[in-house]
């Protein structure tokens, strides 16, 4: 299959722009970029957090998690987020028109998804040289993580793996995939002639 074409200069410029947008967040952070809704699986992302924060003891005040997604799990998600105790450590944005500036920011990203297509947020986080952690879900992120090469896997709906992968990620060195080795696999120049060589092998039937 022909991969999702990525414009790396475009999400680089944007990363640079409006950097004080995330000033407000005083803290290191964890950042999620999804849809508020049930296949995004928050409520794990959540759980696994306050378990990450458990694990760190005393350490715990250096973090906290932001999520930025629209999505008719929003109220759901606060009364949760309320109800374990972390009004201050979980922080939910919406209508965010620069994500880029987040991602340049935070400190590792975290994909917590139950199924994906394929997640171009994952390929945008790459762009931008971040640790990343995903759910092994299907479809997308083992193929965008080079089985766990470029990033860390871990299974679906498991807050304690996901929480304990947030603590590992932060203790070890970046596996991020390099520049190079991004722009063979999923470069704008790249992808835009595997079309461009479908669409003749198309037309030749």
């Amino acid at each position: 299959h022909i991969r999702n074409l990525v414009d790396e200069n475009f999400i680089l410029n944007q990363s640079k722009l409006n950097s004080s947008s995330t000033n407000f967040i005083k803290k290191k952070f964890f950042l999620n970029i999804a849809r508020l809704v049930s296949n995004k699986d928050h409520i794990t992302l959540i759980k696994a957090f306050k378990y990450f924060l458990s694990i760190r003891g005393e350490k715990d005040n250096d973090y906290c998690l932001v999520i930025i997604g629209v999505g008719n799990l929003i109220y759901d998600l606060k009364n949760l987020i309320k109800k374990e105790n972390l009004k201050n450590k979980i922080i939910i944005l919406q209508n965010i028109k620069n994500p880029y500036v987040f991602i340049k920011k935070s400190e590792i990203f975290v994909l917590s998804s139950i199924f994906e297509g394929y997640p171009n947020v994952l390929l945008e986080a790459q762009v931008l040289n971040k640790k990343i952690i995903s759910t092994d879900c299907k479809h997308g992120p083992r193929e965008i993580l080079g089985n766990g090469k470029y990033g860390y896997l871990v299974k679906t709906k498991n807050y304690k793996s996901l929480g304990l992968t947030m603590d590992n990620a932060l203790n070890n060195k970046n596996r991020s995939i390099s520049s190079i080795k991004f722009k063979k696999r999923n470069s704008l120049e790249l992808i835009a002639l595997e079309y461009f060589n479908l669409f003749e092998r198309l037309n030749d039937k």
